[in-house]
Parts: structure tokens; C-alpha cells; sequence
């Protein structure tokens, strides 16, 4: 099942305690970083029942961002024109997005990131880009609901992300989108 992506602004609707939210961006990164922040404090603050402003998001480098006092799982992504942003009302959650195109050492990261049972599928695959992107936001949003960093790829690393649900994500043409939950903390 794809999950939807609600494009802000909309009215907060969370499935099974997940809510994704999309935001058309045109600028630079700090203006899509600031115009998620906003469509997250918005769809919080619909779904607790308080003012957007009174909403506070904490982030560090390298951490996930988290809503101040709450264990309600946050996750953001950015690509070039589009920007994700995931809730989880019952926990870790990440999320990521990635245009559809043939990058030049797309093997090579398949074969260093992502394992060589994604490397086998990616190389059979009728639409090689299409099977990366889905391969690599897996990957990566299971990365981001572990709290961990990019990082090559091991046979344990593979056993301990495996275990996490994904669920692919309805973006607009040229764009896939992954989302994996964890366990609740």
C-alpha cells in the first residue's frame, strides 16, 4: 500500500498515527527547511489540539528533530522542488525523497550503501534509476527512524534495518519517497 502525502497547507490526517506532508518548494534550502518547519508546527498543532506557535521543534546536527517534551516521532527531507515531512504519533519515524535520474556511480553506491541483494535487484531491474531511488530512501529512512548516519553497509547493519517497516509513498511523478516506523520508546 502507498501511503499519502498530504500536500500543505491540508487538514492534519493521520493514518494509523502517520501523517506525511508535502510542501512545493522554489528556493533555496533555508527556505525549504523554514516552509517545512512551518507545515510541521501547523499539523502538530491541528493534531494536539494547539496553536502552531506554540509548537516547538528541536534540532541538532546529526539528530533527529523531535518536538520539545514528546516522543512523537519527526522525520524531513528535502529534494530539489519538494520537501517531506513525516509524524509518527507513536514513535521513531523516517522519511526520505529522491528525484528519479541516473547518477554516474549509482553501482557503486548501491554496492557500498545498500548491500548486494539491493546490487543484484538494481542491476535486473527494467527501470535501473527507479529501483535505486526506491532502494536508496529505504534505506535512508530506515537509517533516520534508527537515529544512525549514512554509513556503508554491513551484514549487521542490513539484519538490524530489515526489521523495520517501509512503506513506499504517493509523490508526485519524478519523485519516490520511502517512510519506515520503529518500535515505540
Amino acid at each position: 500500500m502507498t501511503l499519502p502525502v498530504l500536500p500543505w497547507p491540508a487538514a492534519a490526517r493521520a493514518v494509523d498515527g502517520t501523517l506525511v506532508l508535502s510542501v512545493t518548494t522554489a528556493g533555496d534550502r533555508a527556505t525549504a527547511r523554514r516552509q517545512i518547519r512551518q507545515a510541521l508546527r501547523d499539523a502538530l498543532g491541528s493534531l494536539l489540539g494547539m496553536a502552531a506557535d506554540a509548537i516547538e521543534l528541536v534540532s541538532a546536527p546529526g539528530q533527529p528533530m523531535r518536538l520539545a517534551g514528546s516522543d512523537i516521532g519527526l522525520s524531513v527531507s528535502h529534494e530539489t522542488g519538494l520537501s517531506i515531512a513525516a509524524i509518527h504519533l507513536h514513535g521513531p519515524v523516517g522519511v526520505d525523497l529522491m528525484q528519479v535520474q541516473v547518477l554516474p556511480d549509482q553501482e557503486r553506491l548501491a554496492h557500498d550503501y545498500l548491500g548486494p541483494q539491493a546490487l543484484a535487484g538494481i542491476a535486473v531491474a527494467t527501470n535501473r534509476a527507479r529501483c535505486f531511488a526506491q532502494e536508496w530512501t529505504g534505506h535512508e529512512a530506515r537509517l533516520k527512524c534508527s537515529g544512525l548516519a549514512l554509513m556503508e553497509s554491513t551484514p549487521q547493519l542490513q539484519a538490524q534495518l530489515s526489521r523495520m517497516p517501509l512503506q513506499a509513498l504517493a509523490l508526485p511523478d519524478g519523485y519516490v519517497g520511502m517512510l519506515a516506523t520503529g518500535p515505540s520508546p
